[in-house]
């Protein structure tokens, strides 16, 4: 990969700028909650119903992002209780990248984030592994009035830098939401699996 030709690298968040952590059993129930919170309005058995109907056995984010779109249901209430209520994840055995590490990228290139967490969580996660969050031009969090994957994002950063696609890379760990979308641009991408990477092993 060339250095001279990219310009913008982008970063997804959770399980790209820090890893480690297993979501399975908390965040599922997390997102049921939150799912409950924004149809309060149903009873219990018409949300259990509801729940049967579209196949949700498991929650994710983006299975509740879709349910909400799919049902017509109210987005902002799930932004606001993904805002104001945390999830209580055990960070104690995640790793992240290191300040030391994001300098390296920053001295190259212009950083940002684009991320489906909210700000809140992004901020707490953060000071735990004391990221340096102003190392990042911005710092984009998905409301998605825009569509679950983050392309609209990726096209405002590329129209803000006056870059090309091609002047464009994208780090994240979800190949459907991060990755796909800047390749339908044009820009590179690369997989992330663990937080455990540097500068230099990525080619950059």
């Amino acid at each position: 990969m060339k250095k001279n030709k990219i310009k913008v690298i982008i970063f997804d968040f959770d399980n790209t700028l820090y890893s480690g952590v297993d979501w399975t059993t908390t965040w599922s129930e997390y997102c049921k909650q939150g799912l409950r919170q924004v149809m309060k309005d149903y009873s219990d058995e018409e949300f259990e119903e509801s729940l049967k109907k579209n196949e949700m056995d498991v929650f994710s984010n983006r299975k509740v992002v879709n349910f909400i779109f799919q049902n017509n249901l109210n987005m902002k209430e799930w932004l606001k209780y993904r805002t104001e209520t945390l999830c209580d994840l055990d960070l104690t055995k995640a790793i992240s990248i290191s300040n030391e590490e994001l300098k390296k990228f920053k001295k190259d290139y212009k950083l940002y984030i684009v991320s489906n967490s909210v700000m809140s969580n992004i901020i707490s996660v953060a000071k735990y592994f004391d990221i340096d969050l102003s190392l990042f031009e911005e710092i984009i969090t998905n409301d998605y009035s825009h569509g679950v994957d983050k392309k609209f994002y990726y096209e405002q950063i590329i129209e803000k830098e006056k870059i090309s696609p091609e002047e464009l890379i994208v780090l994240g760990d979800d190949k459907i939401t991060d990755l796909v979308p800047a390749e339908e641009l044009g820009a590179k991408t690369i997989y992330i699996k663990t937080a455990d990477y540097t500068k230099k092993s990525l080619g950059l």
